[in-house]
């Protein structure tokens, strides 16, 4: 029996992603969409815990895309 091994190639370059742009008008979008709701009467605990679950990971982008761009432009 003939067995062969695929070693597969992962290759990762450093920058931003293709999609960035699409992140920072999501987070614009979501906390604006916050800030609206939240001056409305169906504001509560739980649509609150559940946008912070959607704009914490995209803040943490923005900050990280942030400091590439620092990085990168010194």
């Amino acid at each position: 029996m003939l067995t062969s091994v695929i070693s597969p190639t992962i290759s990762a370059t450093a920058g931003l992603p293709e999609y960035w742009n699409i992140v920072i008008v999501g987070l614009l979008i979501l906390l604006s969409l916050m800030e609206v709701l939240a001056a409305t009467q169906k504001w509560n605990r739980d649509i609150n815990c559940s946008f912070n679950i959607a704009i914490i990971p995209l803040i943490f982008s923005f900050i990280e895309m942030v400091i590439f761009k620092i990085i990168q432009f010194i």
